[in-house]
């Protein structure tokens, strides 16, 4: 090293890492104090070059406070699993060890091919590298994952996806064992999951396997141009009825002609059916045909549901 570069100003992580000794510290040091279950000093930050993530269980530090005693201090594991499969004996033992010496027996496994362990005490965390060096599969310390409810026991899951950024939870869920007994009821063990219906829509467009006619969400858009919207609503109604393969949408919330045009347009629907208040007065319907070129048209509205069939027969390739 340059007297040039001893000169240098290092940030504190750049610092830990010249006089660290390679990244070692005295981690070994720390695992073997038995008189602190937490990592202390450099070692705390030294600890996350190697995946660790050191966190304590934040429900009960202020009893732990008041008893005079340090935190709770745990890490978190996150295990890698090349092409994401699993053998049983591996699941096996993983599950056990989970059981046996994680602070909530969990496990939370997730689609990035991956699962994690959460609550390790510092006394377990050389059994579980051993454990998981055993079994063939590769890990990550990571404690940033938090449990959502207190309840969970066992195995918690959350099936996530890189394809839709940050919201990527598509479904989560869990063992709760203990649930129906906190309620009232009899130990019953127990699982559940919920998935967000939404999000499995958009995980479906992003993969592209949505077919266009199911893709396309709406094929008449419902204009009320003046004070009709109960008319257009009503007529709405007895479309949907007239012809039940219909994706009819009616505007709601106002607006000029020109602005739910617009919204028709933006809907991807085939017509946009006008409704205004000479068309009440005269029973009549004018449909503007939105992706061909056809000339406006008005027809009586007794023959709307007749024409929308024949279109969607047109428009769907029947």
């Amino acid at each position: 090293m340059s007297e040039q570069d001893k000169n240098v100003k290092l940030s504190d992580n750049e610092r830990l890492k010249r006089e660290s000794n390679f990244l070692r510290g005295t981690i070994e040091k720390d695992l073997k104090d038995e008189i602190t279950g937490g990592f202390t000093a450099d070692n705390f930050q030294l600890i996350r070059f190697h995946g660790m993530y050191q966190q304590d269980d934040r429900d009960i530090r202020g009893e732990r406070a008041k008893q005079k005693l340090e935190p709770l201090h745990n890490v978190m594991l996150r295990a890698r699993m090349p092409g994401g499969i699993i053998k049983p004996e591996q699941w096996l033992a993983i599950d056990k060890f989970a059981d046996d010496k994680t602070s909530y027996g969990s496990i939370r496994l997730t689609t990035r091919q991956t699962f994690q362990f959460h609550g390790v005490l510092k006394p377990n965390i050389k059994g579980m590298h051993q454990m998981l060096d055993s079994v063939g599969i590769p890990y990550e310390v990571n404690p940033r994952l938090v449990r959502g409810l207190d309840y969970y026991g066992k195995t918690v899951f959350e099936w996530v996806t890189s394809s839709l950024g940050a919201q990527g939870t598509v479904c989560a869920g869990g063992r709760y064992d203990g649930l129906v007994e906190q309620l009232g009821g009899k130990s019953t063990p127990a699982v559940g999951f919920a998935m967000g219906v939404e999000r499995l829509v958009l995980l479906l467009d992003a993969a592209g396997v949505v077919p266009d006619s199911i893709a396309r969400r709406v094929d008449a858009y419902f204009v009320a141009a003046g004070d009709v919207q109960s008319e257009a609503l009503k007529l709405g109604e007895t479309l949907r009825t007239s012809c039940p393969g219909l994706r009819l949408q009616n505007h709601c919330g106002g607006g000029s002609l020109k602005s739910q045009m617009k919204k028709a347009d933006k809907s991807g629907a085939f017509l946009a059916l006008i409704l205004g208040e000479n068309e009440v007065a005269t029973g009549e319907v004018a449909i503007k045909f939105l992706r061909e070129d056809k000339p406006q048209q008005t027809i009586p509205s007794a023959n709307l549901a007749a024409l929308l069939n024949s279109e969607l027969l047109i428009n769907n390739g029947e």
